[in-house]
């Protein structure tokens, strides 16, 4: 440790254009797991092979890596960092009584969950997942390189919040300084953009195809704004 659904098609595609995709947030609700993790960091592979391997426990368990930059300063980039994550990380360490963060860092539906590599853990946070959550509608479309998403909340109370991630599969990273020097590093469920916080019942949001290949998956959330909880969470594939 360092310290610092399902899928329905609807509407046939004009050229050039794919069909309509659409998910609805499960049934109990999902339980969002993100990691914090940096290419720069060498006890962050584990946490990213056991991230990918998430997708056993079904629909339910939405898997998200988010990349940090605090660890640049060794001297590899991590060309996924983006300092928003840190932020996330950051307010979600502090409204956990953290003063401090780290990598591999994990939070299931905004709590830590630094006993992630029990499976017996992780299906206990499955099981007490709240009930009394908005349920979610996800569309999306992909059109000339471009990705337009709604997300669709049936209900939203006072200071909770909608927010959208793309996430990528199958990225592979030469390290060539820092402590992962000389290794090869396999990805899955990247964050490479998000959108947000909405504050109202449905949100719209467009992404940028990213250019290096990979599977896609668009990602929608309702939390509560004040702590970062995570309430329900949504997973649409896109074709690739």
């Amino acid at each position: 440790m360092r310290y610092f659904p399902l899928l329905a098609l609807a509407v046939l595609p004009l050229a050039g254009q794919t069909a309509a995709l659409s998910a609805h947030s499960p049934t109990p609700p999902a339980l969002l797991v993100e990691l914090y993790s940096s290419e720069g960091c060498n006890s962050c592979p584990p946490a990213d092979a056991w991230l990918g391997m998430l997708g056993r426990y079904g629909p339910r368990v939405i898997p998200l890596a988010l990349h940090v930059p605090y660890w640049d300063g060794l001297g590899w980039r991590d060309r996924f960092a983006q300092p928003a994550f840190e932020a996330r990380q950051r307010q979600l360490a502090a409204a956990n009584g953290r003063g401090f963060v780290y990598t591999p860092g994990v939070f299931a539906n905004g709590r830590e969950f630094a006993d992630w590599h029990r499976d017996s853990a992780l299906r206990e946070r499955l099981a007490n997942v709240g009930t009394n959550a908005p349920q979610l509608r996800l569309e999306a479309s992909v059109d000339v390189g471009t990705i337009a998403a709604t997300l669709a909340a049936d209900s939203l109370r006072p200071g909770e919040q909608l927010r959208l991630a793309l996430a990528q599969d199958g990225l592979v990273s030469r390290v060539q300084a820092g402590e992962n020097a000389g290794v090869t590093l396999h990805h899955q469920h990247v964050v490479r953009a998000w959108q947000g916080p909405w504050t109202t019942q449905q949100a719209h949001a467009r992404f940028q195809l990213p250019a290096d290949g990979g599977a896609l998956t668009l990602v929608g959330w309702v939390e509560r704004a004040a702590n970062g909880q995570v309430l329900n969470a949504v997973a649409l594939p896109l074709p690739h």
